[in-house]
C-alpha cells in the first residue's frame, strides 16, 4: 500500500526507484483514485504496468499481475464497494 500523496509531482524515476526498493515482480497492477494524478502519471510509463481506478478493477487484472500496489484511498474504495 502507498500513500496517494506520496508523489507531489509526477516522477517516473521515483516510481521506478520505489519498485526497485520494494523488489516488486512484474507485471504490476497499480490501483489509484482518479484525483491521485501525480502518482498515476509517475507509474503510467513503466513497462508492464497497468493502472486502474477502483471502479475499473477486475479479477483478470489481479490474476495477470505478479505485484499489486494500491493507494490507501483506492483500497478503502474497493473494500467499500465489495462489502455491499
Amino acid at each position: 500500500m502507498i500513500d496517494g500523496g506520496a508523489f507531489e509531482e509526477p516522477s517516473t524515476r521515483g516510481a521506478a526507484a520505489l519498485l526497485a526498493e520494494w523488489g516488486a515482480d512484474l507485471p504490476l497492477l497499480v490501483v489509484a483514485q482518479p484525483e491521485e494524478q501525480a502518482l498515476v502519471k509517475s507509474f503510467r510509463n513503466l513497462t508492464r504496468t497497468l493502472i486502474l481506478e477502483p471502479s475499473e478493477l477486475e479479477v483478470g487484472a489481479i490474476v495477470w499481475a505478479r505485484s499489486v500496489l494500491a493507494t490507501e484511498g483506492a483500497l478503502e474504495r474497493v473494500t467499500e464497494v465489495n462489502s455491499k
